[in-house]
């Protein structure tokens, strides 16, 4: 049986979809403790306030309103009970091939039709094997209101095999789209766990753990992660998880060891979630004061995987508190040639310029504070210029760039303009536009802040060695 690609799982940071793949964005704030006089920290002080890429869920920080996606939820079932057939003989392995096909083209509507035209969301499929996967293509074009009437009559047939098939594929599409709460109602009879096969119950420990975490209840968080066995596909996202959990608690030796069990797991072949646990361990060695391990944990992320910028940035930070000034000077240097626009780049500009005064290379220094003026001044005009043009938007932080919300909006947004237009599909589709719109604009605004301050930073630095010479 084929199951669709999953799209919403829970990992508590990083960017990208689920796949266990990744930020709780915990953010935690470290400050340079170097034996230098005030002026010439002063500058790095604000930079230096690193997150902690604690980014273990892809979630975003604001979860889509409920009452829109409840709202969607009455269009698609509208649309849906337009286009189905009484009949209940379609050859579901058929038509969840064809939806597929139509889900990969981005062609949204025509899915949500195929779905409808052959009428799968029909009690008469609840034992078939492949009612799951056409479930969760059904939820992917948002027939959240349909799967839900499948699921009470699932209850009333006292089916609960297909009870727990159905509240688990709905707990998925709720997570993916930060509706925590529901996450937890519905996962909180834990006999229906039972029911499910072995990987979709430890994913459902994940979910649920992370719905926890989300709502700020870490402890308990920690005991559903203890759960999951070591000889389960979702065991390293939940050490990453129950990492997390433990960090909120300053827990960090727990959470360290839970980091290197997961790294053990998977340590012939190491993929981006291995990357992600290196970068965040390294980042809270820092934090509590394990310069050289940090160094090490940063050295084994691929200079080829997307983390490998903040590494590089971390790895810089941490030499810097050795006072390892040339070790510091080489990764801002690798920053700096880096072609992309990102937030670990535009940070290393001051902090090269940081380092070379630090080696009393005030030549170079002033030079470097030149630069960077320039760069933060072009940077700040261009994110201002984007604010203006929502047509090209390019976020510096990875966070941004994957923000669930805006991913999510996006299908939304194409899935309304493949249904035939009402009042109530227009109104929707304003306000899911307005929605991201705002998300963009939030976002700009605290990229732009944020160079602003480097920029600010840079002119101190400059002034303070004038002052200096």
């Amino acid at each position: 049986m084929s199951v669709p690609p999953k799209t919403g799982i829970s990992l508590i940071a990083l960017p990208d979809s689920y796949s266990p793949g990744p930020s709780v964005r915990g953010i935690l704030f470290l400050t340079l403790k170097i034996n230098v006089n005030m002026a010439s920290y002063f500058p790095l002080r604000s930079i230096c306030a690193l997150l902690l890429m604690l980014s273990f869920t892809t979630w975003a920080a604001s979860p889509a309103p409920a009452n829109l996606d409840d709202e969607l939820g009455r269009v698609i079932s509208t649309t849906y009970n337009s286009f189905a057939k009484s009949a209940t003989n379609a050859n579901l392995a058929d038509v969840r091939r064809q939806t597929e096909k139509a889900y990969q083209a981005k062609d949204y509507a025509g899915a949500l039709q195929i779905l409808a035209n052959n009428n799968v969301l029909n009690a008469a499929y609840l034992n078939d094997p492949e009612i799951q996967p056409l479930v969760r293509l059904a939820l992917q074009v948002y027939g959240h209101a349909l799967v839900e009437q499948l699921l009470l009559e699932a209850q009333q047939q006292a089916n609960t095999i297909a009870e727990a098939r159905l509240t688990f594929e709905l707990a998925r599409f709720y997570a993916a789209n930060e509706h925590w709460p529901k996450v937890t109602t519905l996962l909180s009879d834990i006999s229906l766990f039972e029911q499910l096969v072995a990987d979709d119950r430890t994913e459902a420990y994940v979910l649920q753990g992370t719905a926890l975490q989300k709502q700020k209840k870490h402890r308990e968080a920690l005991r559903i992660y203890e759960k999951i066995s070591a000889n389960s596909k979702h065991f390293r996202v939940a050490q990453l998880n129950l990492a997390s959990a433990n960090l909120r608690q300053e827990w960090w030796t727990d959470a360290h060891a839970a980091i290197n069990t997961a790294l053990k797991e998977n340590k012939n072949k190491r993929d981006a979630l291995d990357y992600r646990l290196f970068t965040m361990l390294g980042y809270s060695q820092i934090q509590f004061g394990f310069y050289r391990d940090a160094r090490e944990s940063f050295r084994n992320v691929a200079i080829s995987s997307e983390y490998a910028q903040r590494a590089l940035l971390g790895l810089g930070v941490a030499a810097l508190h050795q006072q390892d000034f040339i070790g510091a000077l080489n990764a801002f240097d690798k920053l700096r040639a880096q072609p992309q626009r990102d937030i670990s780049v535009a940070e290393a500009y001051l902090l090269s310029a940081f380092t070379l005064r630090q080696l009393e290379q005030f030549d170079a220094a002033t030079g470097r504070y030149e630069e960077a003026i320039d760069y933060y001044q072009k940077l700040s005009s261009d994110i201002a210029a984007q604010a203006n043009n929502s047509t090209s938007i390019h976020f510096l932080r990875p966070d941004h760039s994957n923000d669930k919300l805006l991913r999510n909006n996006a299908i939304k947004i194409a899935l309304l303009d493949g249904l035939s237009p009402t009042p109530q599909i227009t109104n929707l589709k304003s306000k899911f536009n307005t929605e991201s719109g705002q998300r963009v604009s939030e976002f700009l605004r605290e990229e732009k802040n944020a160079i602003d301050s480097y920029l600010s930073q840079s002119r101190f630095g400059l002034a303070s060695l004038y002052d200096h010479k």
